[in-house]
């Protein structure tokens, strides 16, 4: 029966070393694709049989050794060789000659076939007719005869076994004990199957392995194959040098490796073949990105580098020969976006990375430059340098390139022109009688729109405009308006991308494509050989009923080009006729048409689907176009054959140094076989054993001569030839496992053998003696439980992906525990290494006993001493953190369930960090006992708790601002005992001595009289304790981890009280409350150890020790290491190491009082016992991480997903579509828009793909970056050719009334409030700077070139004061004298220039200032007062400040605006929502004070009374719309302005990839009643009471049409619904004694 995968057990194997019986145990990895074809499967035993099993038959046959070689035939593909096969016996030779062909398949113990069982019994009976075999050979001569035959093959045997080293799968036998282990055979990788498409065509089967009790081998599939641990035979083959072995296999098309590269992946390389093999035209490498064209010439990105190829042979030759692609540039960063000028096509435009800042270059290819570098065009002032080249104009001269606003503005994408070639005109300033003198915009009086010179940069007018195309002959421009941000397919929220146009000397620009919600984008005109123009696009679009559109998938559309009159005849409309399809590429493995190109030189189109390039011809776009007919193109035979040739140095091994902690992500210790003590580390998906220097001030360099030999830091897994295939999550060390040699360790990584890089849990062993895990291909180890064994999403029975930081190894080492994504918390036994028994896991109950829930996100695990108890850290059902105890059983029993999960703290508090320690009277009762031998016994739960709710800080209401109280986030040290039942029925009597935890100080009054009549009792035995020999006993050595004893037995309280335990619980008085953040107690010692956050906000250890015996005070001794900041701190999972990590180095510790006291308090220096990380890396090979990452990510996105419906997106399907475009990549950028693609098909906001190890330019060199990094003067400059210099254009303001904002105190450098301070005079707009330090502006490209690396440095500017004031008088007196001199001298000024981001955040301040104060007398002008208030982002400080400044100083405006326009999200919308839902109910008024002249107003105090506008954009994002959703559905206010974003699913970013990178997986759904799943807000976006769009066009001018609009719908509000103060009551009570009712008589 052949077994199924759940039920085949680890296969054993060590590459090309020799096993027990003597065979080579390789084998291919990939898989079997053909499942006619019999089961790979064979047993060899002990006696040389063989044991075969067929895929189509239940039958198991065995094949004696006299048919060995017919049996390896039969084996289906695996090849071995016996010791029999050198035995030359009876001197007979193989029927026809040493190699025999079937079916064209050499075989006979080299070189097999696969067989179907019909085939083989064929086969079987003609060999035992033709093939003597050694037993034919032998006479029947009774027993001696026997005896004497098997003495001589014992005798070869012995011999053939002696020797060194064996090669490529010859091995001699050799048995090294008794026990009897079976091996798979497999293929040699280097030998090719002939007939066989490919060399590793097959999937490697697990097989039934013969075992005694399971000690021999481990759970990952490793065995040892020397009698002596880590000791390996090997047998030398004189003739393998001799032997053909074509490393290189320069005659063999399907060489994937071998010793010089990178091996294929395991379990994906048969599906990327598969793949292959299916694709008629695979000759296809590197990954192709930004494709440009330009009669017939093409130019593409692929490895972050520039190619250029001729296309012209595919159009003409039906052969489609591959086309060889020609490399331009050589980067460390990147390049994108190469544009071939149509009029000069030698030049060629692009943006790279080069300085570490994206900037524009330009090639020239002509003969005679090439030799020239390329030419850096801009030195752009923007954080973000320039984001693309969009194309050329104005016949080849002008560049437009796209980038964030450079204006004062919101921050937005915007187009600029630079000028490469300039033009000969006409004067343009009117002549000699010229005046001097500006607009307020600084602009030249007489100029209309200067022209575009030489290396000047000038904006396109409108503003959210990311690329665009040019008709000349209508000087319209179609631009894509809008750039969205998250990686999403068919979207439809606010920032689809659609298509608008401008057309020079109109007001405004209109909306093209708004009669479809969804993607419209990359316009490009196409003009057909009679010339008719078209505008082709990308849409998403497809016809759904009637005239609707509907999101679907991106193709290519065409539309006749808009006119300029009917555009602006109709511009409120839809002012395009219905496109034309002219793609389907969904048809194309179901893939998204990503970029196209347009060649207008002759009408051909390159497009983009996946990493490859195609291409549509003239011919055929015509024709459709001209008929209107919507079938599509055939498009999968239009590929471009490129042959991208490279060296691909970024595939190249890569060595990255590792950094302490923030590579760590896990570290245990354990004490190695010769006596030291080894740190178990695991740092970006690698595990390492560190050794531990004892001092690292003595460590001398090693001189030679074998004297001082460091201490070795080795690899546990994985090996050098496949670093990247596995990503090791986390190690631990299993105690209580170890003997001489071993050292258990717990592996939790993606399993390479898993297509979908399933986690497994290993069971390894990391001592210095053991192999490197991991290693070898051939040679991967079987997972525990999960991976490919039984992997895949919880649903579906496997592990789904587990939160590394919540695993848990018992100290005891026979339990695991764990929390994942589906918010199981889970736990097994662990068996013992080599087990091959499948553990079973235990799921814990949704509830505890309190029918609190029980849910694994953010839970926290501790295991007690012997592993049956679980302290588990949850959310109660209010959200309050709480403590639950699970009792798991026994685990000598070998077996796992639950008893009971007890609440141990009440949700009333916030409870956290349990620890199971000991009372300080038990260390007494102990030694008392004589028990101090024993380890530990928990007795004791000590925790953290914030019960004690104290107000810190303000701690009233009342103030200015509405203050809240405050409250510390302290917490105290708390204690729970764990009285045991036998504790509560029958008390051992010294016991009953000590019963409370604190009973010395002032009751020791009471303890003298318990120990007399104890004495008394006892009557003088030698156990009679006194008070002088109880008091300065010193305390045994600490037991080793394998003594120990069983947890105690606990009373978890009364039935009928469920939180009766809970509350035995008491507070340690001594321990004040503090911001704690690790709470620890030593093995023999009461000390308390706290690491606590100090006030500061760095963090320091701090030790609670109690005094000698009867003292019960704690002193408290905080430890503070000189120069070091506190960066973690940690116990090992055997308990017997505390560990502490400082500015990088890591300390350890042994977990006693001296190791506390001599080692860590008293070494302030810390250099003792330090971990060594010093030239610590990993080695890494790109193209395997990257196929680990992709599955990963995919795997990651399917576990994290908010729902696990994912949408009711086929996902596996998802994943078959991109996996082949991995095989692409030839650099981390390029398996980022893998990444994207498959990502978008969630159809989600929230999906972001960024991060990740990118290639440098600088190289990290913190140096480099700032002297390369550009500077500003914070204003806008204009290059002037006519000034010799730079006019200034603008100089940004931001408000005055503040000084710093958000703790920065940035004003312009050129502004008068910065230079007055030193005694100098602001410029002003139309001022010209002509030099920088005493160097023209005009002898560089770019004025910013003078101003790197000058942020926060002086430069001296000289500086023509066109309008300002000189401070010369000379200057002054000749513009008196004479009007028309035009002779000006410069003036010095002494400016600091400030960064690229600080420029950007001053642009944005201005425009805050500017729209407050437009509100404000836009509202003066409509008789009414109004607040105003502009968030940037919902983010902590940044957007609580902003309301705070915003609100309260107007909280009495009759009408108030809420700014939240390019809103980037956050958090903080309930406590914005909480501020505005405040009510006045009554109002006070003293003698003077009353509401009008600043008395105290009314209550709720600050209460907003008046009517609120919410102004929301396309860019209002995340929690900025969940705050304007909350506004419309409290009804507290309108919203006004566009469809915002659209992402209604939060996350929280926390399914990191191995290099940092991440693609984010949107995990937190929203939902209420009104609008379901999302808030309406998912994909759609927040949909405003009153829509208004602020036109691209008038934006970029300053006008704010929202804003106009929010006035007018505030004062029409108004109007209705006056905001007035309520009137006086009347007159006040009459207190006084009123005459009339008076009653006293005359005397």
């Amino acid at each position: 029966m052949k077994p199924t995968r759940a039920e085949l057990p680890p296969s054993r194997r060590r590459g090309n070393r020799t096993s027990r019986n003597g065979r080579v145990a390789q084998h291919s990895p990939l898989a079997q694709d053909d499942p006619d074809e019999f089961e790979d499967n064979v047993i060899v035993n002990d006696n040389k049989s063989a044991k075969l099993s067929f895929y189509d038959s239940d039958e198991e046959w065995e094949v004696p050794p006299s048919q060995l070689d017919l049996g390896d035939l039969a084996a289906g593909g695996d090849n071995y060789r016996s010791s029999d096969d050198d035995v030359d016996t009876n001197n007979e030779a193989p029927p026809s000659s040493s190699t025999q062909k079937m079916n064209g398949i050499e075989y006979n113990g080299i070189r097999r076939t696969k067989w179907k069982k019909k085939d083989f019994l064929k086969q079987l009976e003609e060999n035992e007719k033709n093939t003597p075999s050694i037993l034919n050979g032998i006479p029947k001569v009774g027993i001696l005869g026997l005896f004497i035959f098997f003495f001589v093959a014992i005798a070869i045997y012995v011999s053939t076994s002696m020797g060194g080293y064996e090669f490529h799968g010859l091995a001699s036998a050799h048995d090294d004990d008794d026990n009897v282990d079976d091996y798979r055979f497999h293929k040699d990788d280097t030998d090719v199957i002939e007939g066989e498409s490919n060399p590793v065509d097959r999937e490697p089967v697990p097989v039934p392995q013969a075992q005694d009790d399971g000690s021999k081998s481990d759970a990952g599939g490793e065995s040892s194959s020397a009698s002596t641990h880590g000791r390996y035979e090997y047998h030398y083959d004189p003739g393998a040098a001799s032997k053909l072995h074509e490393a290189f296999h320069v005659s063999d098309a399907n060489w994937y490796g071998g010793v010089f590269s990178d091996p294929p992946h395991p379990a994906i390389a048969s599906e990327l073949l598969h793949h292959h093999n299916d694709d008629a035209l695979n000759d296809n490498v590197g990954y192709m990105q930004y494709p440009n064209v330009f009669n017939n010439t093409v130019v593409f990105c692929s490895e972050g580098d520039v190619y250029l190829t001729s296309i012209l042979e595919q159009f003409n030759d039906d052969s489609k020969t591959a086309l060889p692609a020609m490399r331009l540039t050589s980067t460390v960063g990147n390049v994108n976006s190469p544009t071939i000028n149509p009029k000069y096509p030698y030049l060629i435009a692009f943006t790279a990375t080069y300085t570490g800042h994206r900037e524009v270059y330009l090639m020239d290819l002509r003969s005679n430059h090439r030799s020239r570098p390329s030419m850096r065009l801009t030195y752009m002032d923007s954080e973000y340098g320039v984001m693309g080249v969009v194309g050329w104009e104005d016949e080849g001269t002008t560049l437009v390139i796209t980038t964030f606003n450079l204006e004062v503005a919101m921050e937005d994408q915007r187009l600029y022109k630079i000028g490469v070639v300039q033009k000969q005109t006409s004067a343009i300033h009117g002549g000699s009688d010229r005046k001097l003198s500006s607009d307020p915009h600084g602009r030249l009086v007489g100029t209309t729109e200067s022209p575009i010179t030489v290396s000047s940069v000038k904006p396109i007018p409108l503003s959210q405009a990311i690329d665009s195309t040019f008709d000349g002959d209508s000087n319209c421009r179609y631009f894509t308006r809008f750039k969205q941000s998250s990686n999403t397919i068919r979207y439809v929220g606010g920032t689809a991308e659609s298509l608008w146009a401008y057309c020079d000397g109109e007001d405004i620009a209109v909306a093209l494509t708004n009669d479809y919600k969804g993607t419209s984008k990359s316009p490009q005109i196409y003009t057909t050989k009679a010339g008719k123009k078209f505008l082709f696009f990308l849409s998403d679009r497809a016809n759904g009923d009637g005239d609707m559109w509907i999101p679907t998938t991106m193709n290519l559309w065409a539309a006749s080009l808009p006119k300029r009159g009917r555009m602006y005849k109709n511009a409120d409309k839809a002012n395009m006729e219905r496109p034309l399809k002219l793609t389907s590429i969904s048809c194309i493995d179901g893939m998204s048409l990503q970029e196209f190109a347009v060649d207008i030189g002759n009408g051909n189109i390159v497009l983009r689907i996946g990493a490859d390039l195609h291409s549509l011809s003239a011919s055929k776009i015509e024709d459709a176009i001209s008929q209107q007919s919507i079938k599509a193109f055939s498009l999968p035979h239009e590929r471009l054959q490129i042959a991208v040739y490279s060296d691909f140095n970024n595939l190249h091994e890569r060595i990255i140094p590792l950094n302490n902690p923030s590579d760590v992500k896990t570290i245990d210790f354990f004490d190695a076989a010769y006596g030291t003590i080894s740190a178990l580390m695991t740092a970006r998906g690698q595990v390492f054993v560190n050794p531990i220097v004892s001092n690292i001030k003595e460590v001398k360099p090693y001189g030679g001569g074998g004297m001082n030999i460091p201490a070795r830091c080795y690899r546990v897994a994985p090996g050098s030839a496949t670093g990247g295939m596995v990503r090791i999550m986390g190690a631990w060390y299993v105690p209580g496992r170890e003997n001489d040699s071993t050292r258990t360790t717990l592996i939790l990584a993606t399993d390479p053998l898993s297509a979908t890089a399933e986690l497994g849990f290993y069971l390894l062993d990391a001592a210095a003696e053991a192999e490197v895990h991991f290693a070898n291909v051939d040679d991967l180890p079987i997972p525990l439980i999960g991976g490919h064994v039984n992997g895949g999403s919880i649903s579906g029975g496997g592990l789904g992906s587990i939160h590394v930081d919540s695993v848990k190894v018992s100290p005891c080492g026979r339990r695991v525990a764990w929390t994942d994504t589906d918010g199981g918390i889970r736990a097994m036994t662990l068996p013992l290494l080599g087990s091959t028994q499948q553990p079973e896991i235990l799921t814990l109950p949704q509830e505890n006993e309190n029918r609190e829930p029980l849910l694994g996100i953010d839970a926290g695990l501790t295991f007690s001493p012997s592993g049956r108890y679980i302290a588990l850290e949850h959310r109660a059902r209010n959200q309050f953190q709480i403590i639950s105890i699970a009792d798991l059983g026994n685990p000598d029993d070998n077996t796992i369930s639950i008893k009971i999960i007890a609440q141990a703290t009440p949700d009333r508090f916030n409870s956290m960090s349990p620890l199971w320690g000991q009372a300080p009277v038990d260390f007494k009762v102990e030694t008392l006992l004589n028990t101090n031998n024993s380890p530990p016994v928990a007795t004791t739960l000590y925790f953290l708790s914030d019960r004690d709710v104290v107000l810190t800080g303000n701690t009233s209401p009342w103030g200015t601002r509405a203050p809240s109280p405050q409250f510390s986030k302290t917490t105290s040290v708390y204690a729970l005992p764990l009285v045991s039942d036998q504790d509560e029925l029958e008390v051992d009597p010294v016991e009953e001595i000590y019963r409370g935890s604190f009973v010395g100080g002032g009751a020791l009054e009471l303890l003298g009289g318990k120990l007399e009549s104890w004495s008394t009792a006892m009557e003088g035995a030698d156990e009679a304790a006194t008070f002088s020999n109880m008091t300065n006993e010193e305390t045994s050595p600490a037991p080793s981890e394998t003594s120990r004893v069983p947890d105690i037995e606990i009373s978890f309280g009364s039935k009928n009280d469920n939180l009766s335990f809970a509350r035995r619980a008491y507070g340690i008085s001594e321990i004040p409350p503090s911001n704690y953040l690790f709470l620890h107690q030593v093995k023999d010692d009461p000390a308390i150890i706290v690491a606590e956050q100090s006030p500061a906000g760095g963090a320091r250890i701090t030790i609670f020790a109690i005094g000698e015996f009867p003292d019960n005070h704690m002193s408290e001794t905080p430890v503070d290491i000189p120069g070091l900041n506190l960066q973690s701190v940690g116990v090992s999972t055997n308990r017997e190491y505390l560990y502490f990590t400082y500015s990088g180095k890591t300390k350890v510790i042994t977990n006693d009082a001296s190791g506390l006291v001599s080692n860590f308090a008293g070494d302030l220096t810390f250099i003792k016992s330090i971990v060594d990380t010093d030239l610590w890396a990993v080695s890494i090979w790109p193209k395997l991480e990257y196929q680990q990452m992709f599955a990963d990510a995919w795997r990651m996105l399917r576990d994290y997903y908010y729902t696990p419906t994912m949408g009711n997106v086929d996902w596996p399907k998802v994943r078959s579509r991109y996996l082949p475009l991995v095989a692409r990549c030839g650099r981390r950028e390029e398996l980022d828009d893998v990444l994207k693609q498959m990502a978008a098909e969630l159809s989600a906001l929230h999906v972001f793909v960024y991060g990740g190890e990118y290639n440098d330019p600088l190289h990290g060199d913190q140096t480099l970056a700032m002297l390369n990094s550009v500077a500003s003067l914070g204003a806008m400059l204009e290059r002037s050719v006519e000034w010799g210099g730079y006019v200034v254009n603008e100089i940004p303001e931001r408000d005055p009334d503040f000084s710093p904002l958000d703790g920065k105190m940035i004003y312009s450098p050129l502004s008068d409030r910065t230079l007055k301070i030193s005694g100098q005079k602001g410029l002003l707009p139309g001022d010209v700077i002509v030099g920088i330090n005493g160097e023209s502006v005009m002898n560089v490209p770019d004025i910013h070139m003078l101003l790197r690396g000058m942020a926060g440095r002086s430069v001296r500017l000289d500086v023509l004061r066109i309008n300002s004031k000189s401070t010369f008088a000379f200057n002054h007196r000749r513009r008196l004298e004479n009007e028309t001199d035009t002779t000006i001298t410069s003036e010095p000024v002494i400016a600091v220039p400030i960064s690229a981001g600080a420029s950007a955040h001053l642009r944005y301040a201005s425009w805050e200032w500017k729209t407050r104060a437009l509100a404000k007398k836009l509202a003066k002008d409509k008789d009414f007062t109004v607040g105003y208030m502009h968030l940037r982002s919902m983010s902590g400080a940044e957007g609580e400040d902003a309301f705070v400044r915003g609100l309260y100083p107007d909280y009495d405006k009759q009408g108030l605006i809420v700014d939240v326009r390019h809103n980037h999200g956050g958090n903080i919308d309930s406590w914005l929502l909480d501020a505005l839902q405040r009510k006045a109910w009554s109002f006070w008024q003293g003698r003077a004070s009353n509401i009008t002249n600043g008395g105290l107003g009314w209550d709720e105090q600050f209460a907003f009374r008046g009517h609120i506008v919410i102004l929301i954009d396309e860019k209002t994002s995340s929690d900025g719309e969940g705050f304007s959703r909350g506004v419309a559905e409290l009804g507290l206010g309108r919203l006004v302005g566009t469809r915002t974003w659209g992402g209604g699913i939060w996350l929280s970013s926390d399914n990191h990839l191995v290099d940092g990178g991440i693609a984010t997986a949107p995990e937190i759904g929203t939902y209420n009643n009104n609008f379901g799943w999302g808030l309406g807000i998912e994909q759609l976006g927040v949909q405003p009471d009153i829509e208004i769009d602020n036109n691209p066009r008038t934006t970029f001018d300053g006008k704010d049409e929202q804003m106009e609009a929010a006035i007018n719908i505030l004062k029409e509000w108004l109007e209705d619904e006056p905001y007035v103060l309520p009137n006086k009551p009347g007159p006040h009570t009459n207190m006084s004694l009123q005459k009339e009712y008076e009653s006293c008589e005359a005397d």
